[in-house]
């Protein structure tokens, strides 16, 4: 730590130790009036890496900067309504007055601008939408995208887990398109220009999307090539190592990008299970514990051309390979009280290697109407091999031992594509459709040793259609979407067919915006949901010699109706309201299979009904360098259980809180802390214990942000988590112990722009006509 803070101290010494160079200006409208609240860059022309940067008032700004190695500049000036300029600055010059800089005003309609020179992240309110605008300096100061996302409020981080407060994990995309494999890793944070939350999704999305989050990335405005290396430790129940290198580059219309990482990880936890089965005749207690501990290795590599046809169009093609092994033990013990216990050693070895290849097509017009094409081929492969020896002692028969030996190969071929259209008509209505389809083959063959192996062929198609319309009508704006979905599954075996007629999802969302910091949103869905091919497999699956697997044939199809409304408040206070509502909905639990030799069966059951209401409560509050969310949740549900002869009530709401803060408290350091609180609650046939756990991390910035060091512990209190189920006549106790724990350091060192050793002979003279 001593170490660690003379490092500190001496970057900000070496700061100071060169000359101070000074930029002086005003920034207006084109009406002379000073505007208030605009960004005012200091940035390499080279790699627009940023040196010095200040927001204006109502008064003429003057930045002092170093330029030790005398590096091209440029001064970039943003405002928010307004068109951004560049500008070269004079090579050595120690003061230079730019003079009156007149703003022009964006084509775009911008309904809310809330900023000062403490908070730099900007906000507004774009049909029902909370979209936040980020700096490039937010951008390279912070190591991952995760880290980007700690600055957004309504997005709660923990760790690699990102949710919208009250409406739980997000579905992403990158420039209103689902991400390929691999894209969200490789995303830079000094290239995210704007993050959007729609906690409304449209009937593009499935019923599983409970809220999107758009990442809007900056446009490469000039040649350039970017090289970034960086490598994360991490110290827990997963300790972990992973490093990467990625180049990405821009000439002409041409950009490039290639990454390769490799990750070392381990794996190891505690789990423990205690069961009680209950009947006329006998009952009786398990107990299982299990102990595994699992190494892994991963090779990825990420190819990714692309070709700006116009400034609307392009053309791109993305190779991603991921090879993974992983070797594993895993110690089980079942203990059937007072009558047997199984003692079992496991190991296993596993292989992993997946191909996907998608091309894809984007064309936008002048009128904003916008096309994108995607096709795509994945093929997935898994190879493995276990081997289980499990001793059994009884109370009634001599000790026995029993071995299992088998092999699994798994292939999956996917052939995909997608479409979808956007159509404006004049500046307030809006139509989006589009169409998904997938063909899939799966393959698989478990082979024991000493017998006959078994075979899974299956075959499945799957079609989506949607079409989205929506209106502004002054201060109110509206959105009705329908989502049709079809899938068709094949299995070659016992040739059981599973074919579902279109099911509908339809949708709609309603938003309104009295004044500027007032905006009320609505949003209801309905959506059908069908049995899988696997919950109704009547099969029965071995496990182990006490647990069984099967699907249930006489699984009914179930309705699911969910409505949400949300208020959001002057001074950003947030209020939200949720209730979903299902009949027959299908769950996942232990039946009895066998009493009398203590064996059950994992199946599935629907449920008599599920009801549930959340209500969330946000603010947050910029204190100069001092930022502050608060979260409170209440989440209610209603159950009524069948348990043995009877119904039990489950009605236990949850009470939940998170308090976030993010501190400045160095040029070039961040602080943040983050501690979650929950009460015990009851969720269907399961009471889950309370729980919590805190965040802290430090952000570090060297080298004219060129290096970044993260230094983090992620739940640093925590609990044990302990459920449990009562469903029928068994009652189970679940009690996990992950060692959340966990320690990372992570660092990585972006290179100046290589630009020069590749531009074109004609880049320096038309630098800054490409910039406009």
């Amino acid at each position: 730590m001593r170490k660690l803070c003379t490092a500190i101290i001496c970057s900000f010494i070496s700061a100071h130790a060169f000359s101070q160079c000074m930029v002086s200006g005003e920034v207006t409208d084109q009406l002379g009036r000073r505007i208030s609240g605009a960004a005012v860059v200091i940035m390499n022309a080279a790699d627009s890496v940023s040196i010095a940067w200040e927001y204006t008032q109502d008064a003429p700004f003057h930045i002092q900067y170093t330029n030790p190695n005398n590096d091209k500049l440029l001064l970039y000036i943003e405002a928010l309504g307004y068109e951004n300029i560049y500008k070269n600055l004079p090579e050595n010059a120690t003061h230079c007055d730019i003079g009156r800089l007149k703003l022009v005003h964006s084509s775009t309609q911008i309904e809310e601008i809330t900023i000062t020179a403490e908070a730099p992240i900007k906000y507004k309110f774009v049909a029902g939408k909370n979209e936040f605008e980020i700096p490039r300096s937010i951008g390279e100061q912070v190591f991952d995208l995760n880290m980007l996302l700690m600055h957004i409020p309504g997005l709660a981080v923990d760790g690699d887990k990102v949710t919208v407060v009250g409406r739980g994990t997000p579905e992403f995309t990158i420039n209103g398109q689902k991400p390929r494999p691999g894209e969200l890793e490789q995303l830079a944070p000094k290239d995210v220009a704007r993050i959007s939350i729609d906690r409304m999704p449209s009937a593009r999305y499935s019923k599983e999307v409970k809220s999107v989050v758009d990442i809007i990335t900056r446009k490469a405005l000039r040649d350039q090539v970017n090289v970034r290396v960086a490598n994360d430790f991490r110290m827990g129940h997963e300790p972990r190592n992973g490093s990467v290198v990625a180049i990405d580059s821009r000439f002409g219309k041409w950009t490039n990008y290639a990454s390769y990482m490799y990750d070392y990880g381990r794996t190891y936890y505690e789990t423990v299970y205690a069961t009680n089965l209950h009947s006329e005749k006998q009952s009786y207690e398990r107990i299982y514990s299990q102990k595994p501990l699992f190494t892994s290795h991963a090779h990825t590599l990420t190819l990714s051309p692309k070709f700006q046809i116009n400034d609307k169009s392009f053309i791109d093609l993305q190779y991603h390979y991921k090879r993974k092994s992983s070797d594993g033990s895993h110690p089980e013990i079942f203990d059937i009280v007072g009558f047997e216990r199984s003692e079992a050693a496991g190991s296993s070895r596993t292989d992993n290697d997946t191909h996907n290849l998608i091309f894809r097509y984007f064309y936008e017009t002048e009128g904003r109407n916008r096309l994108d094409l995607n096709c795509g081929y994945s093929s997935v492969g898994e190879k493995g091999h276990n081997i289980i020896s499990e001793w059994i002692t009884s109370s009634q028969s001599a000790p026995e031992l029993i071995t299992t030996d088998y092999t699994d190969r798994f292939v999956s071929e996917t052939v995909s594509f997608s479409a979808n259209y956007e159509h404006t008509f004049g500046r307030d209505i809006t139509a989006d459709m589009g169409l998904e389809l997938a063909e899939i083959w799966n393959h698989g063959k478990t082979i024991y040793k000493g017998s006959a192996p078994l075979m899974s062929n299956t075959e499945e198609t799957q079609a989506t259609l949607y079409v989205n319309y929506g209106q502004q009508i002054g201060k109110f704006r509206y959105r009705l979407g329908l989502r049709g979905e079809y899938l068709y599954k094949y299995r070659a075996e016992n040739k059981d067919v599973n074919a579902n007629p279109f099911s509908w999802l339809p949708s709609v969302s309603l938003s309104y915006e009295p004044t500027d910091a007032i905006n009320l949103n609505f949003y209801f869905r309905r959506s059908t949901i069908h049995p899988t091919l696997s919950e109704r497999d009547p099969i029965l699956h071995y496990v182990n010699k006490y647990e069984y697997m099967r699907g249930n044939p006489d699984l009914k199809s179930y309705i699911e109706n969910e409505i949400a409304l949300r208020l959001e408040l002057p001074y950003h206070f947030s209020v939200a309201l949720e209730y979903d509502f299902a009949k027959n909905p299908i769950i996942m639990m232990d039946d009895i299979y066998n009493i009398e030799k203590q064996q059950t069966i994992l199946t599935y059951h629907n449920f008599p009904e599920k009801k549930n209401l959340i209500a969330n409560i946000s603010w947050y509050r910029r204190f100069g360098f001092y930022t502050l969310y608060l979260d409170a949740t209440y989440d209610q549900n209603w159950s009524k259980t069948p348990f043995g002869n009877d119904y039990l009530n489950l009605h236990k709401p949850l009470f939940g809180a998170r308090i976030q803060q993010t501190a400045k408290i160095a040029k070039y350091a961040e602080f943040n802390v983050a501690f979650n609180y929950q009460t015990s609650y009851d969720a269907l046939y399961t009471h889950n214990s309370e729980s919590y756990n805190m965040d802290i991390n430090l952000a570090l910035t060297f080298f004219q942000r060129r290096l970044n060091i993260v230094i983090s512990c992620y739940n640093l209190f925590y609990t044990d988590q302990q459920t449990k189920e009562m469903y029928k006549s068994i009652s189970t106790e679940n009690w996990n112990r992950m060692f959340d724990r966990q320690f990372r350091v992570g660092i990585s060192y972006k290179f100046n722009s290589l630009k020069s050793d590749y531009q074109r002979n004609d880049s320096n003279a038309n630098i800054l006509n490409r910039l406009q």
